[in-house]
């Protein structure tokens, strides 16, 4: 099993497709993180997986590295790669213990990057990326809007020319905020298509993820989450259903207040209860805009998501 760390909600972009939205600067505690730790060392975790937010810009980032290795979990980490220090240095430090790094391109070229990550930060990535490739698994992560989804085989190209060792696509999550650019059901379907396509011809490893389009036919347990093989603390400390839930996360409950095994149970009961609602609608063959996405789950855990 895998836990994410939620870790922090600062972050030096304001993207337009962020499924997080603004919210007030808030870090992981560390103290806490440490009893979260215990419990999934207990619980049978092996790995970690650290995204925010910017996760470099968590107030104690080096600190709650160290606290990761000190209990023996491996880690990845995800970022939008324009801080490179703080990232070189861990690598130099726990290279052994890093299972892959993912840094965030969003397009082939400069002006279809910077249009959606801001920052013109497209030049200064790709020389952060170099600067990693080599030393450690380099991914990169690609998030589908209305603005890139013409440049698929293009930043394969990309990801290819910097010799990395692997790119995932994903789509962007609709928001209140950003319906405007979200893809379609079928703009999600050309896609997976098209990187069927691209896949022959291609040694990079290509993958894509739930939110992009997940499963043909359709099945009850169509990602990961629904089969419960990671979960996802916030930077609240609460235990949240699922990474790709919006804003603060479809939350389950404080581990401040409880046990992360009495929350991985609530988990278990909403992840039965998600399976029966898509079994129904397949039996019934009542589909609708987004089912096989991440806009599934947040369609109906929306009560439980604030922003």
């Amino acid at each position: 099993m895998r836990l994410i760390l939620y870790c922090t909600t600062k972050c030096n972009f304001s993207c337009p497709h962020c499924l997080r939205g603004r919210q007030k600067p808030k870090d992981l505690d560390i103290k806490l993180l440490k009893k979260v730790l215990d419990e999934a060392n207990v619980l049978g975790f092996k790995t970690i997986s650290i995204t925010g937010g910017e996760p470099c810009l968590h107030s104690k980032f080096n600190e709650m590295i160290d606290l990761i290795v000190e209990k023996k979990f491996k880690f990845s980490m995800v970022t939008n790669g324009y801080y490179i220090k703080p990232y070189e240095e861990i690598i130099e430090k726990y290279k052994n213990n890093i299972l892959f790094i993912t840094f965030s391109i969003d397009g082939a070229t400069a002006k279809t990057h910077n249009l959606q990550r801001c920052n013109n930060s497209f030049n200064k990535i790709i020389s952060n990326i170099k600067k990693i490739r080599g030393k450690v698994y380099t991914r990169i992560s690609t998030c589908l809007t209305k603005h890139n989804i013409n440049e698929l085989e293009d930043i394969v190209r990309l990801a290819e020319k910097l010799n990395l060792n692997e790119i995932a696509f994903l789509s962007a999550i609709s928001t209140p905020n950003n319906k405007h650019i979200i893809l379609s059901d079928n703009e999600r379907i050309n896609c997976i298509d098209r990187l069927k396509k691209i896949r022959q011809s291609r040694k990079i490893n290509i993958n894509h993820v739930t939110s992009l389009y997940s499963s043909n036919p359709r099945k009850a347990d169509f990602c990961n989450t629904l089969n419960l093989h990671k979960f996802t603390v916030n930077p609240y400390v609460k235990l949240i259903f699922c990474c790709d839930t919006i804003y603060r996360g479809a939350v389950l409950g404080s581990l401040k207040k409880h046990s992360l095994k009495e929350l991985m149970k609530k988990a278990k009961d909403v992840a039965k209860r998600l399976k029966k609602i898509r079994e129904m609608h397949i039996k019934q063959n009542r589909f609708f805009e987004g089912f096989d996405s991440c806009e599934f789950c947040n369609y109906y855990l929306k009560d439980m998501i604030k922003k």
